[in-house]
């Protein structure tokens, strides 16, 4: 039996210890008590059973586990059912044993086909058993974790501190507009229907009824918990059953398969004042193939306004009022077709069968729904723009999904816009009711039930206030004000957290506040403890003082409206910076034709400073970064007001400078918020204002709630804004040096002072302090006279001179003892103790020096000639950075010396824990010995390029290059100069043809004769590549002559008129052209044996060049076989003539041969072309596969490593550069960069030219 049904029939338990097991012997329960009742059939004399049954919390899970379709059984009919309503998924609360089953089973027996249920009878009524028939499926739970209320809370508080950003169109979106747009219809009573914008349509959903069941049993149990409630969910859902926004369903029509049953739930809100209880649908639930209506549905743009935009227009008005669109998403109808999507399941008593409805209007919890109802009535704005251009605006502007907020300058227009609104809403089929305002006229022309219902009355002397998008807004004093009662103070992190986000100021006239409380936040954030730990009696203090002051903000009231009659308006933002946080501020200023000036507070922002510290002049630029945003935004926003100037005030002359420098010219982190400055406001609007009279040094700085409730300079801004232009602040001279960024910089500098003994802590700081041995000694050095003075009596001398070697050898030594008390702390007491210490430490015989209170090396070496300090080292821990700083400087002292001497030269006095290989890593990442033996990176080989492995037409894609000059004469007589001639080769990628030209001079005009000739001869090429770099110093006159050859103009049209594609490698990279290099290579070799030393004629020459090309395209180009019989092996002139070119003639055989027909003889040169190319795949292509070398995978080039580039040079003259580009393949690998050298010129250059200089390799 179960608990509850014990608890129900009022059962007096008995104490018990028994344990279940089940399956494989598994515990599965632990009984503690048992109950003793009589069981008797309701509709049968039958005697009662008296049972014994064990309490658990449950017996089993919900049967059956899913609805059981009722079915017309034929040989179960006019029987009277133990349980009628069996198809009901129900909870089981008794189990009875076989002890007792005999004596309730009757003889009778009903049984049908196969498929169907067996009838059994018993004391109660027949039971079934059996199959039913249906195909059953597995309802699966999946357990999550929900994000908490103060999480989303959070994200709610950080989101207003945000400017919103730009939205940007999806081709989501844009498909979600279009379905909108063609499928959008309009009922005869002016009634929008929309389809549900699915991203397939139908959608794949799968079954979803089980899952609604389970949820509908699950509300049912919590709704049993408060009649109450239950009554006031009966009453939603007959609502929506009487408004026609949801109908039944006939049992006929539930078989469909293109369904959703979708999941439905209560909510609480006790402060709304019309709607209680909230019937929330839950369209996220998943089917049985793990996808729910919302992943098929488009979620459509946002097109709801910015909350605070909508606010700071309704501070202009001079005549107000808000509405609410009653039931917005009911009032548009879903098309029929869709209706099965939105069904649900609900029984208005649990005796009641589950019936079956859809909902045929827009449903919360869609997340298609916001964009649905939010465009419809954009549609209707549209609709009815001809007649009303003022509603349209209206709808567009000033309302935030069903909820307006708008005004007019005078009382008729409003009443105007208010009959305007009601009208074209009420043809949309949309009712505006919760009206209010600060007219009475206005609230008088509507019935007094479509009014607020805390109506406002301006006859009375309290304070009666409504809401306005949040803000608490009294309409009689039209005044703003802030509504906040705070909680029991609480000291954890979720309390104070979760206080805190409660403060809703999304206009921010209360940074100041939300700046100290952002700052509480960070310095919560950076404890490191978790939600529920209690905090540290500092953050208690903190806390305390805070939440004392908080209920000083329901005092914080400001005037609506910000606007007069007949007024010229300025802008003026003001921004400022402390070491924590940076903020900006707004202020409209209303200058009046009589020479009245009022100003209003109109925004505030602030940020807390990073993480990361930042210069001051750095945190004042982001503050003017967040007021060029701000104005911005403002300006976008206030369109309907005529602002006739902006200004943008500062108090930090640096940043002026920067705003009034050229973006290009500052560092990145300046140069790129200077930038975005630059786009925002123009330069000509930044002024300078001394910091006493800059209202957003409250922000910055921060302000208490009590401080801020009557703060002139916060809310009026500074006075001069009330006095003549002539007596504003006057900006000062800037000098030169104030208009470049890399000025010397403020740091922060933290002086920890202390009177008690050695404390680990600081010793921690201090080794951390800098990167050097030198610097971290003569801090600690200062530290430890800072120590003694701090114990010495008045009136002492002290040193004020750097610190002496003494003093530098006893702060060596606190270090060191601080050291070893970290890594060797067990041992270091078991010594103190005279207790055998760790085996590591026994194997060296270690021992503690009492005199300084150190660790030592014991050793055996005891009677050797050595001084004390190498018999005896002191010990130091592998894992230090003191032994870091060690290493270093005695490697570095001692030139740099190898692994074994740097060793050797340390145990002199320190014995480290695997010397060996700490010193070897160490030294690995010595920037000096790098330098002297860089190692360039070796990216693993990339796949060839297609041009080199695909079959096509010989020199489709060519490689070019150019020889050495030869010397060459016009004719054979005596006094004739000779003159240079040049080697233009020409090579095919795919079957390593060669083609050579011979070339008088690298001008323009005779390469493209070259490339003439070459196209006239072999036909036009696809594409061309050629190596882009300076290869060897001795030949960079000849190489740049090449460079702007092949990169000229000419060059380009040439090659643009044949319509060939020009491919340039990297600079210094001749190892990705290695198939024209070697093709160079072997025609130098032929001609330098062939010529020697003789000067030929031109035309000798160009015929000793056509004899080389011969002999290179007659080269096999794969393995040849020993065997005879074997085919002749494949060359390149078998792709050109069919046959190797330097092949011995042949017997005439055309005799023997029989006669073809031309059509006959083209089709044999096909195939036979067609079967070099085959044995070209099966010969070739395989000896090109294997990874001679750079087969091994490296990290890849990141941005911002520092490398040293290679040149054909001693290694100690390579320049060191900076990655600032990287281009990685296809594979991801990088293989060439972008450098930045020290003289600020960028070259790109492979990646084996580059050496990456340890430190950036190891993250240093």
């Amino acid at each position: 039996m179960t608990e509850v049904c014990g608890r129900k029939l009022g059962l007096a338990r008995q104490k018990c210890n028994l344990v279940v097991r089940g399956m494989s012997d598994v515990q599965v329960a632990s009984i503690k008590s048992h109950v003793n009742l009589n069981l008797r059939p309701l509709r049968s004399s039958t005697p009662e059973i008296n049972i014994n049954a064990y309490v658990v919390p449950r017996i089993t899970g919900l049967l059956p586990s899913r609805r059981v379709w009722k079915a017309e059984w034929q040989h179960l009919k006019g029987l009277e059912l133990a349980d009628p309503r069996y198809d009901e998924p129900m909870p089981v609360d008794i189990l009875l044993g076989a002890d007792v089953v005999p004596y309730v089973t009757r003889s009778g027996r009903r049984e049908g086909t196969g498929t169907e249920p067996v009838g059994l009878e018993t004391v109660f009524g027949w039971t079934l058993m059996g199959n039913t028939g249906a195909t059953t499926m597995e309802t699966a739970n999946t357990f999550v974790t929900a994000l908490e209320e103060i999480d989303s809370t959070l994200r709610r508080f950080w989101d207003l501190e945000e400017l919103p950003k730009i939205q940007h169109q999806t081709p989501e979106n844009i498909k979600c507009e279009e379905l909108y747009t063609a499928t959008t219809t309009r009922k005869p009573d002016g009634r929008y229907v929309v389809h549900l914008p699915f991203i397939q349509n139908p959608p794949h959903l799968g079954e979803s009824r089980a899952m609604a069941t389970q949820r509908l049993y699950k509300l049912e149990i919590r709704l049993e918990k408060s009649e109450e409630l239950r009554q006031q969910y009966n009453v939603a859902m007959r609502d929506y059953l009487d408004a026609g926004h949801m109908k039944p369903v006939d049992s006929t029509e539930t078989m469909t398969s293109h369904s959703y049953y979708t999941p439905h739930h209560v909510v609480l809100k006790p402060e709304s004042l019309t709607t209680k209880v909230r019937v929330v649908y839950d369209a996220s639930a998943v089917t049985s193939n793990g996808k729910s209506l919302n992943d098929c549905l488009f979620p459509g743009p946002k097109l709801q306004q910015d909350l605070s935009g909508i606010l700071v227009r309704f501070r202009l008005h001079s005549i107000v009022f808000t509405a609410d669109i009653r039931q917005m998403f009911r009032q548009i109808a879903i098309t029929g077709e869709h209706h099965a999507y939105q069904r649900l399941l609900y029984r208005f008593q649990p005796t009641d069968p589950v019936q079956v409805f859809e909902m045929t209007t827009v449903t919360f919890g869609q997340r298609s729904s916001p964009f649905l109802a939010i465009r419809t009535l954009h549609q209707l704005a549209a609709d009815e723009a001809a007649n009303h251009p003022e509603v349209q605006k209206v709808i567009h502007t000033d309302l935030y999904v069903d909820d307006v907020a708008t005004g007019t300058k005078c009382e008729e227009s409003a009443l105007q816009l208010q009959q305007d609104l009601i009208n074209v809403f009420k043809r949309g089929g949309f009712d505006l009711r919760k009206w209010s305002s600060n007219s009475i006229s206005l609230l008088e022309s509507v019935p007094p039930e479509h009014r607020q219902t805390e109506a406002v009355t301006f006859d009375e002397p309290t304070s009666d206030y409504t809401k306005v998008l949040g803000l608490k807004w009294e309409p009689k004093n039209d005044t703003i004000a802030y509504q906040y009662q705070p909680n029991p103070v609480r000291y954890s992190k979720r309390a104070i957290l979760s206080e805190i986000a409660r403060i809703y100021d999304p206009i921010g006239l209360l940074t100041p506040v939300i700046t100290n409380l952002k700052r509480l936040m960070k310095y919560l954030w950076a404890l490191r403890i978790g939600w529920d730990d209690d905090l540290p009696v500092v953050a208690k203090d903190a806390w305390t003082r805070y939440h004392d002051e908080l209920p000083f903000i329901a005092s914080v009231c400001v005037a609506r409206r910000i606007t007069v009659e007949d007024a010229n308006y300025e802008l003026h933002g003001f921004c400022d910076s402390s070491e924590s946080a940076y903020a900006a501020a707004a202020y409209l200023l209303a200058r009046t034709s009589n020479g009245q000036i009022q100003v209003h507070l109109l925004m505030g922002k602030s940020k807390v400073s990073p993480e990361k510290k930042l210069s001051i002049p750095r945190l004042e630029l982001c503050g003017a970064l967040l007021l060029a945003r701000t104005i911005d935004y403002l300006r976008s926003n206030l369109k309907s007001l005529p602002i006739n100037q902006y200004y943008a005030w500062t108090d930090s002359m640096v940043t002026l400078a920067w705003i009034n420098t050229p973006s290009a010219n500052l560092k990145t982190f300046v140069g790129n918020r200077v930038a975005k400055i630059q786009e925002l406001t123009s330069q000509k609007i930044w002024r300078y204002v001394p910091s006493a009279q800059n209202p957003v040094d409250c922000a910055s700085r921060g302000l208490t709630p009590s401080e801020i409730v009557d703060h002139p300079l916060w809310w009026n801004g500074p006075t001069f804004l009330r006095q003549p232009l002539d007596t504003w602040p006057q900006q000062a001279n800037m000098s030169d040096t104030d208009r470049v960024e890399n000025h010397s910089e403020e740091k922060l500098i933290t002086l920890l002072a202390t009177a008690t003994p050695t404390q680990l802590d600081e010793n921690c700081v201090i080794l951390y302090a800098s990167s050097e041995l030198s610097k971290v000694l003569r801090l600690a050095a200062y530290w430890l006279r800072l120590r003694q003075r701090l114990g010495r009596p008045p009136r002492v001398q002290y040193q004020t001179n750097r610190p002496s070697a003494q003093e530098t050898r006893d702060a060596l030594q606190a270090l060191i003892r601080w050291v070893q008390h970290i890594h060797f702390a067990e041992d270091w007491n078991c010594l103190r103790q005279n207790r055998p210490c760790t085996p590591k430490l026994r194997m060296l015989g270690a021992y503690l020096d009492l005199d300084n209170d150190l660790i030592h090396v014991g050793g055996r070496l005891k009677n050797s000639d050595l001084p004390y300090e190498a018999k005896h080292p002191i010990l130091l821990p592998k894992q230090s950075q003191l032994t870091i700083f060690l290493i270093d400087y005695v490697h570095s002292l001692h030139c740099h010396p190898g692994p074994q001497t740097t060793q050797n030269i340390l145990h002199q006095d320190y014995w480290i824990l695997s010397a060996r290989s700490v010193i070897r890593k160490r030294l690995h990442q010595c920037i000096p010995c790098f330098q002297a033996k860089p190692k360039p990176m070796n990216p693993m080989m990339g796949a060839l390029p297609r041009a080199r492995v695909a079959s096509i037409k010989a020199f489709a894609q060519v490689g070019v290059d150019f020889a050495d000059p030869f010397w060459v004469k016009a004719a054979l007589l005596r006094r004739i100069q000779a003159t240079k001639g040049y080697l233009c080769i020409f090579v095919c990628m795919a079957t390593r043809a060669v083609h050579l030209e011979l070339v008088s001079d690298l001008t323009t005009c005779l390469f493209l004769s070259a490339l003439n000739r070459f196209i006239s001869r072999r036909g036009r090429c696809e594409a061309i590549y050629r190596d882009c770099g300076t290869n060897f110093v001795g030949a960079k006159n000849y190489l740049e002559v090449i460079q702007k050859l092949i990169k000229s103009d000419e060059v380009e049209r040439g090659l643009a008129t044949h319509q060939i594609r020009w491919h340039l490698n990297p600079p210094a990279a001749p190892h990705m052209g290695g198939l024209w290099e070697a093709a160079v290579k072997s025609a130098k070799t032929l001609l330098h044996r062939t010529i020697k030393e003789q000067i030929l004629t031109y035309e000798e020459l160009n015929t000793i060049f056509h004899r080389i090309e011969a002999i290179l395209n007659s080269r096999p180009i794969g393995s040849m076989s020993s065997d005879p019989n074997d085919l002749q092996p494949l060359t390149a002139g078998h792709f050109l003539t069919l046959e190797p070119i330097v092949t011995m003639p042949t017997p005439d055989t055309i005799k023997t041969l029989p006669k073809l027909g031309l059509h006959q003889r083209w089709k044999l040169v096909q195939q036979l072309q067609q079967h070099f190319w085959e044995r070209w795949q099966q010969e070739y292509l395989h000896t090109i596969q294997t990874k001679s070398k750079w087969n091994k995978i490296e990290t890849n080039l990141a941005l911002g490593d520092l490398v040293i580039i290679k040149e054909p040079t001693p290694p100690l003259t390579w320049k060191t550069a900076r990655v600032v580009e990287v281009f990685p393949g296809e594979d991801k690998i990088v293989r060439v960069a972008n450098v930045r050298t020290a003289e600020g010129k960028i070259v790109k250059r492979p990646a084996v030219k580059l050496c990456r200089l340890p430190l950036t390799f190891e993250g240093n």
